[in-house]
């Protein structure tokens, strides 16, 4: 998983994992035609095996739970 989809869908945080950028991509535009919106983000090699993604700063950031500097 090199790629994370994070969407916000009825408050709740929606996550996937993508081998590439392109099938992130593919996957968010297939959900913004369902008004559903989200981002793309390049994972980091040296966070797998971490917790779940949540968004931090208003959904500006994002922070692995467990990460260094993540609570």
């Amino acid at each position: 998983m090199d790629w994370l989809y994070v969407g916000v869908v009825l408050n709740s945080i929606l996550t996937s994992g993508y081998p590439s950028e392109e099938a992130c991509l593919g996957h968010k535009d297939m959900l913004e035609k369902q008004k559903i919106y989200g981002t793309c983000i390049k994972s980091p090699a040296n966070l797998i095996g971490y917790g779940s993604p949540i968004l931090l700063d208003n959904g500006r950031s994002i922070c692995i739970t467990g990460s260094p500097g993540c609570p």
